[in-house]
């Protein structure tokens, strides 16, 4: 993996950026050259990811072959332990395996805990609570439920008010991307305002973290939806605030 800084030459803060590749910004510390798939009017977001990253690393293996693997649907997408077991398959054979970024993910945490803190935040907030056991009882750990009910207001202040995750997350991104590993990045799509997401449909999504500007506070990343989306940038609070999980391969 090409792992480079969008130096400018020597032009950061001198407003001359003319050497430096298209979308990149003086500071920037990004990985070039990665795949891009295109995974069109599907829902395969997971699987195209997968085959990304797979591919940047001389793996010979579609979107298509992914998804067969997986056992993904071109409407219903991927179920995301299905998708761990299918990559998991396939690096495995290349030696290779899935790591989680435990520091970041959602379910790595107890959902009773997840539930106090939100509902919380919610009172101090003024939004309404959620109802525990909707989510949390002796039979279920519904988080994909918690995460489509939760409003993102309340999300976003319990996310940033701890500063364990958020030291957390900007470490991982940048030790991962200072390695050369791309990050597998989850995310519910329409919190954060992004050129050609409707605000408020909230989705989930998996795209590509490929880099970082520390100066900025930013991370840039890229999704399989084809030109124009091979690298571009969010602010980090605002990542990490839609963040649901992260995932690399390593050797």
């Amino acid at each position: 993996v090409d792992h480079s800084s969008g130096s400018g030459g020597g032009g950061s803060g001198s407003g001359e950026n003319d050497e430096l590749p298209p979308g990149v910004l003086p500071g920037d510390v990004y990985l070039s050259g990665i795949p891009m798939i295109n995974q069109g009017q599907t829902a395969y977001c997971a699987v195209a990811s997968a085959a990304r990253v797979l591919q940047n690393y001389g793996i010979d293996i579609t979107m298509e072959d992914m998804a067969e693997l997986a056992g993904s649907s071109e409407t219903g997408g991927t179920n995301i332990g299905m998708w761990e077991k299918a990559l998991r398959r396939v690096a495995n054979s290349h030696g290779m395996e899935l790591r989680t970024v435990h520091d970041v993910t959602d379910t790595d945490q107890p959902i009773q805990r997840l539930l106090y803190d939100y509902n919380q935040t919610a009172r101090d907030m003024g939004y309404e609570e959620l109802y525990t056991w909707d989510y949390a009882n002796a039979f279920v750990r519904n988080y994909k439920k918690l995460s489509e009910d939760r409003e993102y207001p309340v999300q976003r202040e319990v996310m940033l008010s701890n500063d364990r995750a958020c030291d957390a997350f900007e470490k991982n991104v940048m030790e991962r991307i200072n390695e050369s590993d791309p990050l597998f990045w989850t995310v519910r799509l329409g919190d954060v305002p992004e050129k050609g997401v409707a605000q408020g449909d909230h989705s989930p999504h998996m795209r590509l973290i490929i880099g970082y500007n520390e100066e900025r506070g930013e991370v840039l990343y890229s999704d399989s939806w084809g030109e124009g989306h091979e690298l571009k940038r969010m602010d980090g609070k605002d990542a990490l605030s839609i963040t649901h999980g992260m995932y690399y391969l390593t050797d």
